[in-house]
């Protein structure tokens, strides 16, 4: 007996491929961006959702335009991503134009 399977794999959590290196980025901006130690909030991101450390980290984010801030947050790590396959480690520190 044969099975077949459509399926589309999707990576959200860097389990099928490593993208702490963005994620850490993205997170780094985001201290940046609000007067933090970069070190301090990666430290304190990891192992949680996006929009619960976007409200502890940005708590003057209003609830109408949270949606809008995590799509922005998530933007930056595939830039972030986009810039470390470019052009390897290190590119990973540059700011994104659009965020």
């Amino acid at each position: 007996m044969l099975l077949f399977f459509d399926c589309t794999y999707l990576d959200q959590d860097g389990t099928l491929t490593d993208s702490i290196a963005a994620v850490e980025a993205a997170w780094g901006k985001v201290a940046k961006d609000i007067g933090q130690d970069p070190a301090y909030v990666i430290a304190a991101t990891h192992g949680k959702r996006a929009v619960d450390n976007l409200r502890q980290f940005k708590p003057h984010i209003l609830d109408h335009q949270m949606d809008a801030e995590v799509q922005a947050f998530e933007e930056t790590i595939l830039y972030f991503a986009d810039a470390f396959n470019k052009y390897g480690p290190g590119s990973e520190t540059n700011t994104p134009t659009s965020a």
